[in-house]
C-alpha cells in the first residue's frame, strides 16, 4: 500500500450487530488484514460508550499511505476518562 493515500469513513448505528458492517467497510478499503482490529475497537465502542444507546452512532475512519494504516473509531464517550498510552509502529 506504499504510496497510495486512502481516507474514507462510515457512520453506523451504535449497535453490536453493526460490527459486521464495520468489518466489511474496512475489508473493502484495506483488505482482510485489519478486520480483527476493527471488530475489537467497534465492539468496545458499543459496549463502553454512550454510542450503544438507542439512536446513537459510531464512526469508523480509515487512512492509509506511505506504509502506515490508521483506523479511528469515534463514539459518544463513556463514563470516565480514557488514558492515553504511547503508541508503537505495530
Amino acid at each position: 500500500m506504499a504510496g497510495v493515500a486512502v481516507r474514507e469513513s462510515v457512520t453506523l448505528a451504535g449497535r453490536a450487530e453493526r460490527a459486521r458492517a464495520a468489518r466489511s467497510f474496512v475489508s473493502e478499503v484495506l483488505g482482510d488484514v485489519a478486520i480483527l482490529l476493527v471488530s475489537e475497537i467497534f465492539g468496545n465502542s458499543v459496549r463502553h460508550s454512550g454510542s450503544g444507546a438507542a439512536g446513537e452512532t459510531v464512526t469508523v475512519a480509515v487512512r492509509a499511505g506511505d506504509g502506515t494504516v490508521r483506523i479511528e473509531v469515534t463514539d459518544r464517550a463513556g463514563p470516565g476518562t480514557p488514558e492515553l498510552r504511547p503508541g508503537s509502529r505495530d
